[in-house]
């Protein structure tokens, strides 16, 4: 399946420090992933790519709970 054949809702959870994804790079798989009917886009503040062992880790996941409840999603 082609990114452009995803259906199923996509988060795309970057941190503000991410040396390994720039914002660019985020809005590309956002905008490439155009099929799905509910899309979301999450900066987390002061953290960088390993978001998930830092101190600010709670926010991810927040952002990740509020993802799969199905709240603060674009519908299409």
């Amino acid at each position: 399946m082609t990114r452009r054949g995803v259906r199923g809702p996509v988060a795309i959870v970057c941190g503000e420090w991410n040396g390994m994804c720039p914002d660019a790079d985020a809005r590309w798989l956002f905008d490439a992933l155009s099929a799905s009917a509910m899309r979301c886009d999450v900066k987390i503040g002061r953290a960088t790519h390993m978001m998930h062992l830092e101190q600010n880790r709670f926010a991810l996941y927040r952002e990740a709970e509020t993802f799969l409840g199905g709240g603060d999603l674009e519908e299409r």
